[in-house]
């Protein structure tokens, strides 16, 4: 006999409705910065400049592969702007540590001009105003000590919301664009924000005077303006600043200038900086055609040639590190050191040179090469 049992199962009903789409937002990735600017005193007098540049070969302190170098010497919170891996003619963005950052320097020469960007006092007018791709907003200065003027742009909002309930980013486009003395307009600074943000963000611009006044600034939407009320992406010319900068040029002072995004920083960064100090005079050219002094930009030591005869006469100031050369110049200097007492006729200028000879000596490094027998680095921050 046989026992058949069948289990039958089944469901019964329409199948279950999909659940409800949930709206997406579009992360807010819009943020104001803020950026901050430092001068800093390197030295009284003038200064070799960047150690790296200068081991590097590089002499032309006024180009880009001179300022790249310099950055691998300047260090914030201990870290330096670019790596020192990185090639200073052409470094990659991502030899950069901090983002952002605009470097200048200045030397210490009686006659260096100033640093452009250093604001000695600012005037801010309220604008207030709304730009529409139909009506850009246009300010006049007249005050012709003013050297730059910063324009204030503020989006309230940017987002665009879809019927089913989406939040999106939108993109904005908008330029600004001067004029001298009535004589048109010329473009600027073209900007696009794209992104989105629920609360408040502001960009500033700063457009140097560089023509004849009256100067007017003028605002211009590019892009379409919102029809929509699901779309806010207007913006308002909110403030303008008419700046005078700092015209001081500190002669005879080695100082840099650092501007910095805010935003990488919690608190105001601790700045060093890795430099070759003052340059100091050495020998000159020897008697009986015996040859000049030279100073190896490696290290900073005096090469003398074989042979050499000093005459007691010094050559130009260079940088080195010969002890020697580093104290007579402390004796003799008349702005740091004791030049208004003792000058050269009271010195005798031969035992220096033995001195900087015994001291420029080669000698067993302990690690299989040679190095100066003696060298003087030093930082002297007080007269004590």
């Amino acid at each position: 006999m046989t026992d058949n049992k069948k289990i039958i199962r089944g469901a019964g009903g329409p199948p279950s409705p999909p659940p409800p789409r949930q709206p997406t937002r579009t992360p807010d990735t819009l943020h104001s910065k803020q950026f901050a600017t430092f001068l800093d005193l390197i030295s009284e007098g003038e200064i070799e400049g960047s150690a790296s540049a200068s081991k590097e070969g590089i002499t032309d302190k006024t180009s880009t592969a001179y300022t790249n170098a310099y950055l691998k010497d300047v260090f914030l919170n201990d870290t330096p702007i670019l790596k020192a891996t990185a090639t200073s003619a052409s470094p990659e963005t991502t030899d950069f540590n901090y983002q952002d950052v605009t470097f200048n320097s200045r030397f210490g020469t009686s006659n260096q001009t100033k640093i452009d960007g250093i604001e000695s006092s600012s005037s801010i007018t309220p604008v207030g105003v709304t730009v529409t791709a139909a009506t850009p907003v246009t300010r006049q200065i007249t005050n012709t000590n003013v050297d730059r003027v910063k324009v204030s742009i503020t989006f309230p909002q940017i987002q665009k919301a879809t019927d089913e309930g989406d939040l999106l980013g939108s993109t904005v486009q908008y330029k600004i664009s001067v004029q001298y003395n009535s004589g048109g307009f010329t473009d600027l600074h073209t900007d696009t924000v794209t992104g989105r943000t629920a609360d408040q963000y502001q960009k500033d611009f700063s457009v140097l005077i560089t023509g004849a006044f009256p100067v007017d600034i003028r605002v211009s939407r590019i892009t379409a303006d919102s029809t929509s009320s699901s779309l806010i992406d207007s913006f308002q010319w909110t403030s303008l600043s008419e700046i005078v900068d700092d015209a001081s040029t500190y002669a005879n002072s080695a100082y840099n200038s650092i501007r910095l995004d805010s935003q990488q920083f919690s608190s105001i960064p601790r700045r060093k900086f890795r430099i070759r100090g003052i340059k100091v005079r050495i020998p000159g050219a020897g008697a009986s055609s015996s040859g000049t002094p030279t100073v190896d930009n490696a290290t900073g030591r005096i090469v003398y040639p074989s042979g050499y005869i000093f005459n007691g006469v010094m050559g130009s100031a260079v940088y080195t590190n010969c002890p020697a050369m580093v104290l007579l110049d402390l004796l003799t200097n008349t702005r740091y050191g004791f030049g208004d007492h003792i000058t050269d006729s009271n010195l005798d200028l031969f035992s220096f040179v033995t001195a900087s000879k015994y001291a420029n000596t080669l000698v067993d490094d302990g690690f299989g090469s040679t190095e100066a027998r003696f060298s003087c680095n030093v930082n002297i921050q007080s007269s004590n």
